[in-house]
């Protein structure tokens, strides 16, 4: 704004020194406003392109104004010598306002990643128990809500890591990871989210998704992790299989906290059975 009212502020100072009628300015008005209405517009896209934008604006307003204030004081040199000084300006502030844009974009970027961090679990990418305690923390209990939970655990995972050890465990909890996440992205249209709920535990929660067809899902993708076996560094193969309890908020009274707690208790039933086992007491099927 302050750059595209100079011209004018400069033609007012010259039209009362000389004597001349304020009415000329309201060209040099009238091309301020529509800069400044355009550049409110390309305001909204990227940062990084708004100082090339801006910079063609302010020097097509600033290039305007020195010629029709030429054209009507007739002063060619003070005129040449104002049009340098605010080229000169324009690009010092310009310089100054892509550089702030700069450093905010890079405070900006870091904050989001920072945020990433401590939402997502380093070693699998899925969301943590942090993100998941915020997310029940923030949701309000909606009785009209219908969620689905899904509590998984890797079978035999502690025997796993004494015998082959930590790093192996952490080979197959990734293997894990990106197995169920590729395939709840191809088989589920509803929405989800998966944590790592802790050590070798998860939680999948379901958007308005019947719990029958939850459990369905849950089903086929456990028949399609048994087809293939996570590899260990040394190229031995192992079978990965989990256990699973499921719970619906709709049989809880929208009480998600209690819905995650009977959907524990079948987990610990379904680990009790023998393990490998899908335990969902509200299914029909």
């Amino acid at each position: 704004m302050i750059l595209s009212f100079t011209p004018i502020v400069l033609s007012c100072y010259l039209s009362l020194s000389l004597g001349k009628n304020l009415i000329n300015i309201i060209p040099e008005t009238i091309l301020a406003v529509v800069v400044i209405t355009l550049a409110a517009l390309l305001n909204r896209e990227n940062a990084k392109h708004l100082f090339i934008k801006f910079f063609i604006l302010t020097t097509f307003v600033t290039i305007y104004s020195t010629m029709f204030t030429n054209y009507i004081y007739k002063f060619k040199v003070q005129t040449h010598l104002i049009f340098l000084y605010q080229i000169i300006g324009i690009v010092f502030i310009c310089a100054n306002l892509y550089l702030f844009n700069l450093q905010r974009y890079k405070e900006k970027t870091e904050l989001v990643n920072l945020r990433k961090h401590e939402s997502f679990d380093a070693l699998t990418g899925l969301r943590n128990f942090f993100s998941f305690n915020k997310m029940i923390t923030n949701e309000k209990n909606d009785p009209s809500g219908y969620w689905v939970f899904l509590m998984l655990d890797i079978d035999h995972f502690k025997s796993f890591n004494d015998s082959y050890g930590h790093l192996e465990g952490n080979r197959v909890l990734k293997y894990f990871s990106n197995k169920i996440k590729s395939y709840f992205d191809e088989n589920i249209s509803a929405t989800y989210r998966i944590y790592r709920y802790g050590g070798e535990e998860f939680c999948i929660v379901i958007e308005n998704f019947l719990i029958d067809e939850s459990f369905l899902v849950i089903n086929d993708f456990r028949e399609e992790l048994s087809k293939d076996d996570s590899v260990t560094e040394k190229g031995l193969a192992v079978p990965v299989s989990f256990s699973c309890g499921v719970a619906s908020t709709q049989a809880h009274d929208g009480n998600i906290r209690k819905t995650i707690s009977f959907a524990d208790k079948a987990l610990y039933e379904a680990k009790k059975d023998g393990r490998g086992e899908i335990i969902c007491p509200e299914c029909k099927i």
